[in-house]
């Protein structure tokens, strides 16, 4: 098969905190037997024109605005949909210090206006623009009501306002969309134990491990819901498999320091809050600023 590939490149603005400018380098790429003397009947010039096209509405702009939070991955993704009246077969972005392809397969042209709306509302919530988010997150359930993730995360932006009894309905819809889908069985462990069902928590939280056992989230939620069943020792098990996983996860070490302490061990206890206070004071705590959806 031959190959048609053509470049360009772009100028924008991106950060969700600390905006700055990048520039991104952008190939685009058609594999196909040649036809008529041209790569799967395209002619270069007309791809080349096109991609320009697609660049220009990117170019100058803020681009968290425009594709949700500007990673390479979305940027690839916007352009795909964007020049998806050609037989791409992949995009390559270059940008902010690495490089993505993203090849046909990664795409759904057909989810892809929601899958949009819910990434730009993912960029608002994390610049902390609650009930913008809030609201583009319900846009995304009515372009695709199908579409799990978007259910999940505008529970996570009612959680964000505290109107947990608001959010759980939106947890277990995304759950009941996709039943692989840990993080909204973790979310919704969190929304049933602040409106006081715990038995359901736990039940929730080990769900949620057992879809994502490497998620020290999830372990360390679950640790949490046994301590409030004043299970002590299955806790400290939770609340330990959650520091293997990751040691730079300061509240994992005070939970399993308050489960030591209710064991009797008070000494270990002291030792792992200090642990906490200097990761937390170093900056090296790694939740210390990530919104989990």
């Amino acid at each position: 098969m031959a190959i048609l590939s053509v470049s360009e490149s772009f100028a924008a603005c991106h950060g969700s905190f600390d905006i700055r400018e990048g520039r991104y380098d952008v190939g685009v790429h058609i594999v196909g037997p040649v036809l008529d003397g041209f790569v799967a009947g395209v002619d270069s010039s007309q791809l080349k024109a096109s991609l320009s096209g697609t660049l220009s509405g990117l170019d100058g702009r803020y681009l968290d605005d425009m594709v949700g939070r500007a990673t390479n991955e979305n940027i690839g993704l916007y352009i795909f949909y964007h020049m998806r009246h050609h037989p791409l077969s992949s995009v390559e972005i270059a940008g902010d210090r690495s490089r993505v392809t993203i090849q046909d397969s990664d795409t759904n042209h057909d989810r892809y206006s929601a899958r949009l709306t819910y990434e730009k509302a993912r960029s608002l919530l994390y610049r902390g623009m609650t009930d913008e988010a809030l609201k583009l997150a319900s846009d995304a359930i009515a372009l695709d009501g199908s579409f799990a993730p978007a259910y999940n995360f505008r529970g996570r932006c009612k959680r964000a306002k505290n109107l947990w009894s608001d959010a759980l309905p939106d947890f277990e819809q995304a759950s009941a969309l996709d039943p692989s889908f840990g993080e909204a069985f973790r979310n919704m462990g969190n929304a049933l134990y602040y409106i006081g069902r715990l038995d359901e928590m736990l039940q929730a939280f080990s769900r949620a491990v057992e879809l994502i056992p490497s998620s020290a989230l999830a372990f360390n939620n679950r640790g949490f819901a046994y301590q409030k069943l004043e299970e002590w020792e299955l806790a400290l098990d939770d609340h330990r498999r959650a520091l293997d996983l990751d040691p730079n996860y300061a509240e994992a070490y005070i939970d399993c320091a308050n489960a030591l302490s209710a064991l009797g061990r008070p000494t270990e206890a002291e030792k792992l809050k200090r642990t906490a206070h200097e990761l937390r004071a170093s900056g090296n705590d790694t939740y210390s600023r990530k919104i989990f959806y």
